[in-house]
């Protein structure tokens, strides 16, 4: 894909993109202003590795040969011991668990210093004061029983035996003289080791850091662009739908007659043709691009009975073959329309023409065939003027054939003898005979009309027609004995490259002001 692919796809997906885009950032911030205000407090304590005691005493200092961001990291998992927790909550009292101060609890080490960081957060301020500070003050005291746990358990076994020796009258010995050298060097070692670790700050004030609507709301807006973004992607591999014309030549395997734009919505309400009303349009240029097309394509085919069919409801069939068979009669043409989609007749809705009686009153023989043709005048052309045809010069008229009552049993009529008698009429009669037949995929009649005709032209909405009705269709296609004349593409974007000169929407600006002037 392209960079105007991946565009094209956003817009066509910019109301689910839209739509997270409002909605998450909504709930985060509505969610955030729900929440308990949350205050946090923090204070520092520094870490050394130096050791005086065994400095004076000539002992090896192990700590300075320690990764110092190592040796950082294994302060902070000391501090969060559960029994340091327990000994903080004692003495701040406050009422909370040892496991919940560690989770409300952050202790970090500095990166480039040797500090400790104890941030505490809770829904009281100051509880969050007295316990950062609490917390900073124990850990220096816990760090220093473990220090000195060693040397006080040492020093115990050393005065047991001093005792032991002055019971027995052995103070002039040298083992006496030794181990009271010895706990005289422990009891000094033991007063250097609170020097190691040190409160340089305590909690002087709680910061508000929950909620922060502004701050949750920002996120929540970059969180709804990518999930929106995220969700549109989703959609448009889940959509089954064909989107674009090349893909549907290529699962055809038919040329491209043209492609038939959006009609407004004011026609789609009002069942209106726009060659009829408005025939010299933009709009209506598309289906004379359609007209000169199928004329070049047509040429050596020489077909004058055309079906024009689809694979599903709702592609345009009626309205695009009732709109090519007026732009055929505007260019001279003797053109004659038939409704043989019984299931779902619309012509006559279109042209505002009686339905009854129509094809299959004629085809049983219960009214005359020139009963039922109903002559649609093509309005647009200055009053008197005719078109050249191959017959001579006549007015731009068609005949329509509605559907007539409809038969319980469409398929089985459409295959009868009677059907394609009226169908060999007409085509005697007239230079084109189009029929409006039903879906392909719907019903059977339309595979069964395929016999009775020249030649067929395929219809396929965009964004209607899915992939498995293209292969299904040109499945169906490959085995229909008709000529496959091209595909029409309904419901395509509005393109430029119909318009020009006169029939641009500038153009038409421009001629109807020198129309005025004149």
């Amino acid at each position: 894909m392209t960079l105007d692919d991946y565009l094209s796809l956003l817009w066509r997906r910019k109301w689910i993109i839209l739509q997270a885009i409002i909605i998450v950032p909504v709930v985060t911030v509505f969610l955030a202003l729900r929440q308990s205000p949350v205050y946090q407090a923090s204070s520092e304590v520094l870490l050394s590795r130096s050791d005086i005691g065994s400095q004076l005493l000539g002992l090896q200092n192990t700590n300075l040969y320690t990764d110092p961001a190592r040796f950082a990291e294994t302060q902070a998992a000391i501090a969060q011991a559960p029994d340091l927790a327990r000994r903080v909550i004692e003495a701040s009292h406050v009422n909370e668990s040892p496991g919940a101060l560690l989770g409300s609890t952050t202790i970090s080490p500095a990166a480039n210093a040797d500090l400790l960081t104890f941030s505490v957060q809770n829904g009281d301020a100051g509880a969050a004061v007295r316990l950062a500070t609490t917390y900073a003050r124990q850990f220096t005291v816990y760090r220093r029983q473990l220090d000195t746990g060693a040397m006080q358990t040492a020093l115990k076994e050393i005065q047991s035996r001093l005792a032991d020796l002055r019971n027995a009258g052995s103070t002039k010995t040298s083992e006496y003289s030794s181990l009271l050298s010895r706990a005289q060097q422990l009891k000094t070692l033991e007063n250097l080791q609170t020097s190691n670790t040190q409160v340089i700050r305590e909690a002087s004030g709680a910061a508000k850091v929950k909620p922060q609507p502004r701050h949750d709301g920002i996120i929540g807006l970059l969180g709804g662009i990518v999930l929106g973004i995220c969700l549109a992607f989703l959609a448009e591999a889940l959509n089954k739908r064909v989107r674009s014309a090349e893909e549907i030549e290529a699962a055809l395997h038919l040329p491209l007659l043209a492609r038939i734009p959006e009609p407004s919505r004011d026609f789609r309400r009002a069942d209106e043709l726009i060659m009829l009303t408005q025939p010299s349009s933009p709009d209506a240029e598309a289906y004379r691009v359609l007209r000169t097309n199928l004329q070049f394509l047509n040429a050596d085919a020489k077909a004058k009975v055309i079906m024009v069919t689809s694979s599903v409801a709702r592609e345009g069939k009626s309205t695009t073959v009732s709109s090519l068979a007026i732009a055929m009669a505007r260019g001279g043409a003797r053109v004659a329309l038939v409704d043989l989609d019984l299931h779902s007749p619309a012509i006559d809705r279109l042209f505002t023409i009686r339905s009854r009686p129509g094809f299959t009153e004629a085809a049983l023989d219960l009214v005359p065939l020139d009963k039922v043709l109903q002559r649609v005048p093509i309005t647009g052309l200055p009053t008197g003027v005719a078109i050249a045809s191959g017959n001579g010069r006549s007015t731009a008229q068609l005949d329509v054939i509605a559907s007539g009552t409809l038969p319980l049993n469409p398929g089985e009529f459409v295959e009868s003898k009677a059907a394609e008698k009226i169908i060999g009429q007409l085509r005697e009669k007239y230079d084109y005979v189009f029929i409006d037949a039903p879906p392909i995929l719907a019903v059977s009649d339309g595979i069964s009309l395929s016999a009775k005709v020249d030649a067929l032209i395929v219809l396929a909405r965009l964004d209607v027609v899915e992939r498995g009705s293209l292969r299904d269709m040109a499945r169906i296609l490959g085995q229909l004995p008709a000529h496959k004349l091209g595909v029409v593409i309904t419901g395509a974007p509005a393109s430029a490259h119909y318009y020009y000169g006169s029939s641009s929407p500038a153009g038409r600006t421009a001629q109807r002001r020198s129309e005025l002037v004149s």
